[in-house]
């Protein structure tokens, strides 16, 4: 991403309301890189402190490094978001695409996307280690026995901001039910 570039303007803010929405749930495992196609160290930095979570960057110094990163991931153009595994491998191409959807939906929508993106990258999607595993689920579905917060309901609002533990999924309406207490 690049501070001079409209539509890493347009995309950099959906990343960050995405990270922060995973925050918002207790989900700090997502590390988000950013490397700089600025034109100086100064614009990076103004750009990363204006615009950006709080993110890790390779140094501007490192322009070695951030051109071999371009050739390993095939970046073509900016902005740019690819998921990686724990070693380094592509999980995931478009990621840039999946969070402009996913941002313009719902927190389940995020959340059901990092869930896609952490089945991808071969990582556990039990957040607890204690925890019995949730139940099985395809990966475009938030799995079963997870807890979630319930936000954007227009037909029950009073459920607005309650937690619950995510019951099933009704394929044929498109909606997760969700148990309280």
């Amino acid at each position: 991403s690049a501070s001079w570039c409209p539509p890493c303007k347009h995309f950099t803010p959906l990343l960050k309301k995405f990270v922060e929405t995973l925050q918002s749930f207790g989900e700090t495992s997502l590390k988000v890189i950013f490397i700089s196609s600025d034109q100086g160290e100064h614009d990076m930095w103004k750009y990363m402190y204006d615009a950006h979570g709080d993110w890790l960057a390779l140094a501007y110094s490192c322009r070695e490094g951030k051109e071999r990163l371009e050739r390993q991931y095939q970046v073509s153009g900016i902005p740019q978001l690819v998921v990686i595994d724990s070693v380094g491998r592509w999980a995931v191409r478009d990621a840039r695409g999946e969070v402009m959807a996913a941002v313009s939906g719902s927190s389940t929508q995020i959340l059901t996307t990092f869930m896609k993106w952490k089945a991808a990258a071969g990582a556990s999607t039990n957040s607890s280690p204690t925890s019995a595993p949730p139940a099985a689920a395809p990966c475009n579905q938030l799995p079963v026995g997870i807890r979630v917060r319930v936000r954007g309901l227009t037909g029950a609002p009073e459920n607005n901001g309650l937690e619950g533990t995510v019951g099933s999924y009704d394929s044929e309406r498109g909606r997760y039910v969700v148990e309280f207490g």
